[in-house]
């Protein structure tokens, strides 16, 4: 691998890298050498940059020798929070704690439960459109895609309408700190929420509310309840995770359709042809908000950031 390969294989955990789309010419050039030699990251631990299907799926499944929980997701191990603290996320965790982890959202979004939702939804989606309608025009991201899954999560943890600002610049700066160059950029914000979020659980209790947060605040692990800490970073997963790839999806998701108008006509013109479900499911796969994620092999310090094009991480 020649020096140029691998400051271009670098330059990927560059945000500017996407700013005009995904670099397919780039991903093709690297793509039969995966993995490619990515120089240091900020800590000067060896990167690879993986962008083979095949290589990203064997990484997916292999946790024992490719860590979440070792060295973290980000290329700086103490990206937005310190490490520590981030290993409290589900996204940091390793089987078989991510799998206890990960039901207690499962029950949360079970079919069932989602069912339940889509009048919610519906009535959300419809009152933001009324209002775009209204005007007559509006910029698509802020008037659209911001506010539609911040009040879709925001009804669903019993958030008060009056607080979404709050909460959306919370999403700011934490998305602020996962560019930032600099470590444990976003502790500022947990403090924040922190304190949120003890004011909102003692006022659901007071009302005997159902929502997502009282079920985190009831859930159990191993008969254990889960602990302040964990609590908080669910919510704080939930609020950025939550509301930043919905929001990005919907954004790349209408830019896609104006670039490609046949698509859009088609989608349009005839529903009954192209399903909505399946729509959504290409949408997804298209945008792929989610540039990299890193893993680590805990024997020796090597972590590899994953970004393929056929395949949605």
């Amino acid at each position: 691998m020649n020096a140029e390969s691998s400051a271009a294989g670098l330059a990927l955990t560059d945000p500017g890298r996407f700013a005009e789309g995904p670099p397919h010419e780039l991903l093709d050039e690297l793509r039969p050498r995966s993995p490619a030699d990515s120089g240091k990251g900020p800590t000067g631990t060896q990167l690879w940059l993986v962008c083979s299907h095949a290589d990203i799926a064997a990484i997916s499944r292999d946790t024992a020798t490719f860590s979440s929980w070792a060295g973290g997701i980000f290329p700086h191990p103490d990206q937005v929070n310190p490490l520590d603290v981030n290993r409290n996320l589900l996204l940091f965790k390793d089987p078989p704690e991510h799998t206890k982890y990960r039901k207690i959202l499962q029950t949360a979004f079970t079919p069932h439960s989602v069912a339940k939702l889509e009048d919610r939804v519906r009535r959300v989606v419809g009152e933001t459109l009324d209002a775009v309608i209204a005007d007559g025009s509006c910029d698509f991201v802020s008037a659209v895609a911001v506010p539609i899954p911040l009040r879709v999560l925001s009804d669903l943890m019993g958030l008060p309408a009056a607080d979404h600002s709050r909460l959306e610049d919370w999403i700011e700066r934490i998305e602020a700190a996962q560019l930032s160059t600099e470590p444990a950029a976003d502790t500022d914000v947990f403090v924040e929420m922190a304190l949120y979020l003890q004011e909102q659980i003692a006022r659901q209790k007071a009302s005997g509310e159902e929502s997502l947060v009282m079920s985190l605040v009831e859930a159990e692990v191993d008969g254990s309840k889960l602990a302040d800490e964990e609590i908080l970073l669910f919510f704080g997963l939930l609020i950025f995770a939550g509301n930043d790839t919905t929001r990005n999806t919907l954004s790349g998701g209408m830019s896609a359709l104006l670039e490609h108008p046949d698509q859009l006509e088609l989608l349009r013109d005839e529903p009954e042809r192209i399903e909505i479900e399946i729509a959504i499911e290409e949408i997804l796969r298209w945008t792929s908000v989610v540039n990299y994620f890193c893993r680590t092999r805990p024997s020796t310090p090597r972590s590899a950031a994953a970004r393929s094009r056929p395949a949605r991480r």
